[in-house]
């Protein structure tokens, strides 16, 4: 069974495992890196972080924006929600 495996897996496979090691082995050296790159990933997914919590912070934002009573008639932004009519 692993023979068959071995033999019919593509060539392009066995060139990718083979460029996988070699990038494994250069990368396992000690080396110099600049400044500036060695903070651009961190700042890359601290900006990909709060992009992707913007959404959350607007809705509270808009709820604190009251009086923080989520039912509050007066800072309603849906007027279609509000369904307080006077007595006739």
């Amino acid at each position: 069974m692993l023979l068959q495996i071995l033999t019919h897996t593509p060539v392009f496979v066995w060139a990718l495992l083979a460029g996988l090691i070699a990038l494994g082995v250069t990368q396992s050296r000690d080396r110099r890196v600049a400044p500036a790159r060695l903070l651009a990933l961190p700042a890359l997914m601290l900006g990909l972080g709060a992009w992707s919590l913007a959404p959350g912070m607007a809705a509270l934002a808009l709820f604190s924006a009251g009086t923080g009573d989520p039912g509050s008639r007066r800072h309603n932004l849906n007027p279609c929600l509000n369904t307080h009519r006077p007595p006739p």
